[in-house]
């Protein structure tokens, strides 16, 4: 049997070490951000005149927002 306190205290860590986990999950996107931005696009036409549409070397990439979903987290 664990006394009201002690539960307490459990919560408690639990909710630190969830934090913890969202919080390392936004530096890793901002990271990721910042290096898809970093990315260089190329131009949609070569050479003198106007500038052309411009197009992407790559697709582009859907970001997920939000702290991953609280059983991925404890089971990490």
């Amino acid at each position: 049997m664990v006394s009201e306190r002690n539960r307490d205290l459990i919560e408690a860590a639990d909710t630190i070490r969830q934090v913890r986990r969202c919080a390392e999950w936004l530096v890793d996107a901002v990271k990721a951000t910042d290096q898809y931005c970093a990315r260089p696009c190329q131009a949609g036409s070569a050479g003198p005149g106007p500038p052309g549409p411009r197009s992407h070397s790559h697709p582009p990439e859907v970001l997920q927002h939000g702290c991953p979903d609280e059983s991925a987290v404890r089971n990490s």
